[in-house]
């Protein structure tokens, strides 16, 4: 195995025949240039004899994909909490989590999904 950033080494992958897989929606987060420039990158790591399989995801309407990503169990929330606690233990900072809510809105210009994690909304009394 190659652990490696796909977007900076792709120079590390083996120059025999391969099968380059890259799947599910991260594509879609690159702007229209870098995903240019990745594809570019790696056309240009390939040989003729080697393969890619990628894997895209259709435009869904926003309501579909902003109940993935806020899903009711709060999966997509408790993930990007716990990168407050790994920062709070790794680099001894003092997010206080409790005080974070989490919430994601598709942007449909940049066809993407924007997540913030923040102080939670206020909320009226009563």
């Amino acid at each position: 195995g190659i652990i490696a950033d796909f977007t900076r080494h792709l120079e590390v992958l083996p120059r025999r025949r391969k099968l380059l897989t890259f799947l599910g929606s991260t594509i879609g987060n690159f702007s229209r240039d870098e995903r240019l420039g990745f594809l570019r990158k790696v056309a240009a790591s390939m040989n003729q004899e080697d393969r890619l399989l990628l894997g895209l995801d259709m435009l869904k309407p926003a309501d579909i994909i902003e109940a993935a990503y806020n899903d009711g169990q709060g999966v997509t929330a408790e993930f990007n909490k716990n990168l407050l606690r790994h920062l709070n233990r790794s680099f001894n900072a003092d997010f206080k989590v409790a005080d974070f809510e989490h919430q994601a809105v598709f942007v449909m210009e940049k066809e993407r999904v924007r997540c913030t994690c923040g102080p939670p909304a206020q909320r009226a009394p009563g």
